[in-house]
C-alpha cells in the first residue's frame, strides 16, 4: 500500500505545533500518531476547555477542532479562542474535526471562526489541501 508523502514534502510546509481537540480516545490517538509520524509537534487535549486554556498558555500554528463534544463544544471554545485578548493567540488557525460535513454544519463552524472544516478520519490530503489554501 503506497505511502503518503510526508505533509513538509507535499506542500513545502514545515512542521507545525499542533494542539489536537478530541474527547474520543481512539481518534485522538490516531490523529496524534498520524501527525507525529509526518514530523509535526502535537499536544492533545479532550475537551472544548481545555483547548482554550492551551491556546492561552501556548503558541500554536494550528488547532485541529473536534466540533462535538460534551460540556463546551468546539463551536463554543472557538467563540472564546476568538475572543482572547492576545491577537495573536485569537487568530490561530481553527479547523474543525467532524464527521457531518453537511451545507449547514460547515456554515455553523465558519460563523464561530473556523478557518477550515476536515471531514473525519483526517486525511493528510484534505489537511493539504486547507494548508495550502485551496479549502
Amino acid at each position: 500500500m503506497p505511502q503518503e508523502p510526508l505533509l513538509g514534502e507535499a506542500c513545502g510546509v514545515a512542521p507545525l505545533s499542533m494542539l489536537v481537540v478530541e474527547d474520543n480516545q481512539i481518534n485522538l490517538e490516531i490523529t496524534k500518531l498520524l501527525l507525529t509520524n509526518q514530523g509535526h509537534r502535537v499536544t492533545a487535549v479532550d475537551n472544548g476547555a481545555a483547548a482554550v486554556a492551551a491556546v492561552s498558555r501556548q503558541d500554536f500554528d494550528l488547532v485541529l477542532m473536534d466540533v462535538r463534544m460534551k460540556n463546551i463544544n468546539g463551536l463554543v471554545a472557538t467563540r472564546q479562542i476568538r475572543a482572547l485578548s492576545d491577537p495573536v493567540k485569537s487568530a490561530v488557525e481553527i479547523f474543525a474535526l467532524t464527521g457531518d460535513v453537511t451545507a449547514v454544519s460547515i456554515s455553523s463552524c465558519m460563523e464561530a471562526g473556523m478557518d477550515a472544516v476536515l471531514s473525519k478520519p483526517l486525511r493528510l490530503s484534505d489537511l493539504h489541501h486547507c494548508l495550502s489554501g485551496q479549502w
